[in-house]
C-alpha cells in the first residue's frame, strides 16, 4: 500500500472512502497536490491544505465536507476566498480546491491565513493574549510597587 494515498476528489469517491478502524487518515487529491481531506473514525471528513512552509509542516483546516453541497457551486465571485479561513464552512471538492490554491499561495509568501484569523477571532471575543497579560501584570502590580520588572 502506497504511503500517500492520491485519489481524484469527487463527491463520489469521497463517499467511498473507508473508514479508519481507529484515528484518522489523510487523502491527498490529484489536481491540487497541497489540497487533502483527513477521514476520522467518527466519519467526520475535513478538507485540510497541508504543505511544508521552510522545512516545517503546515496544515490549515479549510472546513468540513458536505456531500449535500452541489459539485457544481463555487465560492461566490468577488469574495475574498481567505474570508472563509477560520469560518468551518461546508464545503464540496471544487470549493476545497479553490480555497487550498489561495491558501498555498499565501503560504508559499510566508504568511499563514489560519494564524490571521485565529489572532482576530481572539481579538473579536476579547481574549486575553500572553503579551497583554504580562502588560496588565507590570502595569497593575509592577509599577504602583515601584518594580520595574519581576
Amino acid at each position: 500500500m502506497p504511503k500517500t494515498k492520491r485519489l481524484l476528489f469527487t463527491i463520489r469517491s469521497i463517499l467511498a472512502l473507508p473508514l479508519p478502524a481507529a484515528g484518522r487518515v489523510f487523502y491527498y487529491d490529484t489536481e491540487v497536490s497541497d489540497c487533502a481531506l483527513r477521514v476520522s473514525d467518527s466519519g467526520e471528513r475535513v478538507f485540510y491544505v497541508y504543505r511544508k512552509v521552510a522545512g516545517k509542516p503546515v496544515k490549515v483546516a479549510l472546513g468540513p465536507f458536505d456531500p449535500a453541497i452541489p459539485a457544481s457551486r463555487e465560492i461566490p465571485r468577488g469574495v475574498d476566498p481567505l474570508l472563509y479561513i477560520g469560518n468551518r464552512p461546508a464545503l464540496n471538492p471544487r470549493m476545497a480546491r479553490t480555497l487550498a490554491i489561495t491558501v498555498a499561495h499565501e503560504l508559499g509568501k510566508g504568511n499563514n491565513p489560519a494564524d490571521a484569523a485565529r489572532t482576530a477571532r481572539r481579538r473579536r471575543e476579547g481574549e486575553l493574549m500572553l503579551g497583554a497579560a504580562f502588560d496588565r501584570y507590570e502595569a497593575d502590580h509592577l509599577l504602583p510597587e515601584g518594580k520595574r520588572s519581576a
